[in-house]
């Protein structure tokens, strides 16, 4: 099979399933391009009720890492793991993960977790990051795909107001 996500379905992940449906065509495989609503197993006396039955491999072209662990839990082997998918859809985990394996990082400062809405952002905090990384500086939310999430920081007061927007989210600071 070949999941893509049912909510998010741009013409570019569908001619993304439907040419890798071709190619394992041309190889005399037959696959089914599925949306991942199709995947809602229940968990039911501590065992997955599965609806999938006689899949043995899938392209798991969606980031919903529950279904992703389920699948290889079912045993259903993925083309692109569940670490993988976990792995690649988390900016900060995404930059450990490149960590001394000969990718030149940008110099990463990871953004501080606040709980409460009404914390004000700790403009000392703000200072070191501007000191450390200097401006014009990017902030990415953690998670968001294409684009979404990333901001360009030019001056110290555009950072204390990204780090307001985003002090609920997981985040980090680039040079």
């Amino acid at each position: 099979i070949i999941v893509i996500n049912p909510y998010q379905i741009p013409a570019e992940s569908v001619h993304q399933a439907k040419r890798i449906q071709q190619e394992f065509l041309n190889l005399g495989v037959s696959v089914d391009i599925i949306t991942d609503t199709f995947l809602r197993n229940q968990i039911c006396s501590n065992t997955i009720k599965s609806t999938l039955d006689g899949v043995e491999f899938a392209v798991y072209l969606d980031k919903d890492k529950y279904q992703s662990e389920i699948l290889e839990s079912l045993g259903i082997k993925l083309f692109n793991s569940h670490k993988s998918i976990r792995v690649c859809d988390d900016k900060g985990l995404t930059t450990l993960a490149l960590m001394d394996k000969g990718v030149n990082l940008p110099k990463t400062i990871f953004g501080a977790l606040c709980y409460n809405k009404d914390m004000p952002v700790d403009k000392v905090w703000a200072e070191k990051i501007a000191s450390s990384l200097g401006f014009p500086l990017i902030v990415k939310e953690s998670f968001g795909s294409m684009g979404k999430g990333v901001y360009l920081v030019n001056d110290f007061d555009e950072l204390v107001f990204i780090m307001n927007e985003l002090k609920l989210k997981p985040h980090l600071f680039q040079e």
